[in-house]
């Protein structure tokens, strides 16, 4: 096919491509017409490049052909940094959004108020690896069967008790918050998710963890280990290998005006059998059976009340999660 590319760096082998395709026909699920927008910055824009392939290929409309468009930003310094404000104002016009870029949007303002009228599909930190034989591999519908079968069992307590051979043993509430789907549908007006998807996930009552939380891995911040004592929703006290550079993430977000960094707010449980431990987060906290503690802001989940722009997932690979004295999930094993 005969289709000018908007970037610069095309990678158009055949499982990018069919990766591409795939975000745009059974996630997003375009449709005639509609306008796209692709958000990225330099360090993506090959992605970018793949995904503009696919939206012109999977559509064939006139009009998304001629409304399509791409907006190189520079790389954000920090998470949730604010876009440019014209893109901001292109993001709330445009009926579809796609981000692939180095740091993430979701918990901008930006992305908040385009939510209004576009649906958005957030890729933070996407690498071509994670297209090639990753998380966007995987087949949608298990994704969303799993991910709805897990959100209902977690619906069905309100206190949480997760246990590791790491040493973690921490209890936490989520009171009458909703269960989050992270499951990749993106195809109603308003939906925010992440690309690639997979998590059943609900923001924690921020006053109610206590006890030990252990990380295995957090990004490049903790690849060998960090211990948090947490009290009332707060880690008051980190420990271990790479406390040092722990702490300096919650310091930075101190030092960037963001008060209560070190909020245990968020809990959640991947389910998406082809997500692979990658430095990304946003693959990292999919692979299934695994579990995740988010730090910082949750006020982006429905229910959360933590609203500061700074959030970082911390996994543990080998968990097991109790509901009221009843055993769910035990090394990556769910018990239905």
């Amino acid at each position: 096919m005969d289709v000018p590319l908007l970037g610069s760096r095309a990678m158009l082998n055949s499982a990018t491509l069919n990766s591409a395709r795939s975000i745009v026909r059974d996630y997003v699920k375009l449709e005639k017409d509609e306008k796209v927008l692709i958000v990225t910055d330099w360090t993506r824009l090959s992605v970018a490049d793949v995904l503009s392939y696919a939206v012109i290929e999977v559509n064939e409309s006139l009009t998304t052909r001629r409304e399509l468009s791409m907006s190189m930003i520079a790389e954000r310094e920090y998470g949730k940094e604010e876009p440019p404000k014209c893109v901001a104002a292109a993001m709330k016009v445009a009926d579809v959004v796609l981000i692939p870029t180095k740091t993430s949007l979701t918990f901008t303002e930006a992305v908040r108020e385009a939510r209004s009228n576009a649906r958005i599909g957030s890729m933070p930190g996407v690498i071509e690896q994670m297209m090639i034989d990753g998380g966007l591999r995987a087949d949608p519908s298990d994704i969303r069967d799993l991910t709805e079968k897990v959100a209902k069992v977690l619906e069905s307590a309100e206190e949480y008790v997760v246990t590791s051979r790491n040493g973690t043993n921490i209890s936490f509430s989520r009171g009458e918050r909703q269960v989050f789907r992270d499951d990749g549908d993106l195809s109603g007006k308003g939906k925010v998710g992440n690309l690639p998807a997979g998590e059943a996930c609900m923001p924690i009552i921020e006053n109610s963890a206590k006890g030990r939380l252990v990380i295995d891995r957090l990004g490049k911040i903790v690849t060998n280990g960090v211990e948090l004592k947490v009290e009332d929703g707060r880690i008051v006290e980190v420990i271990g290998p790479d406390a040092r550079r722990f702490k300096g993430l919650l310091d930075s977000a101190r030092g960037a005006g963001y008060s209560t960094p070190n909020i245990v707010a968020e809990f959640g449980i991947g389910t998406n059998s082809a997500a692979k431990y990658v430095e990304v987060e946003m693959e990292a906290e999919k692979m299934y059976g695994t579990v995740h503690f988010g730090i910082g802001g949750n006020a982006t989940i429905p229910g959360g009340q933590s609203a500061i722009p700074f959030h970082h997932d911390g996994m543990i690979f080998d968990a097991k999660l109790e509901l009221g004295g009843k055993l769910f999930l035990d090394g990556r094993k769910f018990y239905f």
